[in-house]
């Protein structure tokens, strides 16, 4: 499947907002709790995702859209982590449609959003992923990710969830010249 890649906007929240509930409450299903999960409202990440379009300074939102339906997005902004380089940005975000996972469309995402980090002079990327995401954590190792060691620990609706780590050469990184060759499932952080 192909799709467009486009740079969103605060008037894209909603739609956002819809993709990342919707992908969250498929995919996490076996990590967090049903409670936590349909917890998840369109409207309060609505307004989160509107206050980000707002108040981050280098934030970008890049959305993949099929007949102007929004299928995916990812986020990327410069990386505030305390061992992070001015050079060093964060990928926070990256959600497909449940129905379209499989499909490509994370992997151009992808592919998008380590040209434009590149086009923006970072040369280093990082990531946090939960540790027992393995599928999430195959497809980043497909494609170049790798786990730096840095662990940490969140509370979600009551249940502690791992985060393993991952970075990201971008000097190094080619992700047409390995995604393209390799079926890659995509899913999110």
């Amino acid at each position: 499947m192909t799709v467009t890649i486009r740079l969103a906007t605060a008037a894209d929240a909603c739609d956002v907002a819809k993709v990342q509930v919707a992908s969250s409450q498929f995919v996490y299903s076996s990590l967090l709790t049903t409670e936590y999960l349909d917890s998840q409202s369109v409207d309060n990440h609505e307004a989160t995702w509107r206050h980000r379009f707002e108040t981050m300074t280098g934030f970008e939102v890049w959305l993949a859209v099929d007949a102007e339906t929004v299928v995916g997005f990812a986020a990327i902004n410069p990386s505030d982590e305390l061992d992070a380089g001015h050079d060093a940005a964060e990928l926070g975000f990256l959600y497909v449609a449940p129905d379209l996972i499989g499909h490509g469309v994370g992997r151009q995402l992808f592919e998008h959003l380590v040209q434009r980090l590149g086009e923006r002079g970072f040369r280093d990327a990082t990531m946090w992923v939960f540790a027992e995401n393995v599928r999430a954590r195959r497809f980043y190792e497909r494609l170049g990710w790798q786990s730096d060691g840095a662990l940490a620990s969140k509370d979600r609706g009551g249940r502690l969830v791992h985060q393993v780590r991952y970075r990201l050469s971008l000097e190094e990184a080619s992700p047409v010249s390995r995604a393209s060759t390799v079926d890659l499932p995509e899913i999110l952080p």
